[in-house]
């Protein structure tokens, strides 16, 4: 679980080196969830896809952490 979890930062934080390497890349080839969100936001003014966008992101890491949380949470108090 530990390695989803630092998996899915890794993810979320390449956008710096997707940009720097690529561009973006030829097309959708390289196209990241964080990119995505920053493309929306600040390249083509579109606010609310990419707010949206970014709660969807939030939505997913909060739903691989909850059960392991509450697993562990659960583990220490016994």
């Amino acid at each position: 679980m530990t390695c989803v979890v630092l998996i899915a930062i890794a993810v979320v934080r390449s956008y710096d080196l997707v940009v720097a390497m690529t561009g973006g890349g030829p097309g959708y080839a390289s196209d990241l969830p964080g990119k995505f969100v920053v493309d929306f936001a600040f390249e083509r003014a579109n606010i609310g896809q990419a707010s949206a966008a970014a709660a969807v992101m939030l939505g997913s890491v909060l739903t691989v952490l909850a059960p392991y949380l509450y697993l562990e949470l659960s583990r220490r108090d016994r």
